[in-house]
């Protein structure tokens, strides 16, 4: 979705997609919105997986869950982004913002290769630009893990793998 609003949705299913992948939408760009929304059932990825959006990029999410298991496979070299809300969120030309947010699904990365990451987070995988690239007032409560092949290093965490976001007001809850 680029530019647009998605609010008060909720979807049950599978979406097993290409290269990004989510419950919601598999991208945002250009100051999009996603409110109010919920996910449960499975996405799977090949290498940008979310609950709600694979890839946020420049975009809000807001006020949005998801109980679906979230993972990346692949057989592919190379580093992938998988999380409870965005797979990558990306604060690149405007604010990439997560609010008011919770995963209670397993979320599950996957990488292959030296030199690669599998960046594995309840909320987000990886989240950069930092002060522009925000995540607030969210939780988790879902099981994050990742698994490597050849020498790929397992980057995880339970709110945010790794990136250089700010976070605040979130937590983890290890059921």
């Amino acid at each position: 979705i680029s530019g647009g609003t998605v609010k008060n949705l909720a979807v049950r299913g599978n979406v097993n997609g290409g290269s990004r992948a989510g419950g919601i939408v598999a991208e945002t760009s250009d100051k999009a919105s996603i409110e109010n929304c919920s996910y449960s059932g499975s996405v799977i990825s090949r290498s940008h997986a979310g609950g709600i959006a694979g890839y946020n990029s420049d975009s809000n999410i807001s006020g949005c869950y998801n109980s679906a298991s979230v993972s990346v496979e692949t057989s592919n070299l190379g580093s992938s982004y998988c999380g409870g809300i965005a797979g990558y969120n990306d604060a690149w030309d405007a604010d990439a913002k997560i609010t008011d947010c919770y995963n209670a699904g397993k979320v599950h990365g996957m990488a292959l290769g030296s030199g690669y990451n599998a960046y594995t987070g309840g909320i987000a995988g990886y989240s950069r630009m930092g002060t522009a690239a925000e995540i607030k007032n969210c939780y988790n409560t879902g099981a994050v893990s990742a698994e490597t092949v050849y020498n790929a290093m397992a980057i995880t965490g339970g709110i945010v793998g790794s990136g250089s976001g700010t976070i605040t007001g979130s937590y983890y809850l290890d059921t």
